[in-house]
């Protein structure tokens, strides 16, 4: 967890966060969607997350509520 928010491991030494709720809209089953701005962070050497040179990397997803 980082300042509350879910650390999600992505593969060797890559983590992110959710950031950014971006919009909402009606699902194929006519649930809602969330379009949700993820931080992409690499873990450090020493076992401590940061972003490599200063550099934050995002994904933008689409996710279902029960997947939010």
């Amino acid at each position: 967890r980082r300042t509350g928010d879910l650390m999600v491991p992505l593969g060797p030494r890559l983590q992110a966060y959710p950031e950014e709720l971006i919009r909402q809209r009606p699902g194929h089953d006519g649930h809602p969607e969330y379009l949700i701005r993820w931080s992409v962070l690499k873990c450090g050497e020493v076992g401590r997350v940061g972003v490599e040179e200063g550099k934050t990397e995002h994904i933008l997803m689409w996710l279902s509520a029960p997947e939010v």
